[in-house]
């Protein structure tokens, strides 16, 4: 009687700690790589949004969008986005800021080919 007391115990202290681990790392959002866009923008922003934040990006007026794909695409088409990410990861950036826009916002965000 007295070992079952004690696992029933055990199991009380440990189960809260094992239930809460994971959770945290399935809080996590996916941040998409950057490709250094923050570099072509004044302290890493763009009228207050962060490049990884797509939905923030993509709420802006349609001509923001576009000029923020202006500002950036010197950059990521460039020495930093080459320096930061692989081709596929510069293209996959392009193409997640496209999709967020297009689908969840209605917006155009088209990198030019350079």
């Amino acid at each position: 009687m007295k070992y079952i007391g004690t696992c029933l115990a055990m199991m009380a202290a440990v189960i809260p700690t094992i239930v809460a681990f994971p959770m945290t790392s399935f809080a996590r959002q996916y941040i998409p790589p950057t490709c250094g866009a923050e570099q072509c923008l004044a302290w890493g922003l763009f009228d207050g949004c962060e490049p990884e934040n797509l939905g923030c990006l993509c709420s802006l007026e349609q001509s923001e969008v576009t000029r923020y794909v202006a500002v950036v695409q010197p950059c990521i088409d460039g020495e930093p986005g080459e320096d930061e990410c692989t081709v596929g990861a510069i293209a996959q950036y392009k193409q997640l800021l496209r999709d967020t826009c297009d689908q969840q916002f209605g917006k155009t965000a088209v990198f030019p080919e350079m």
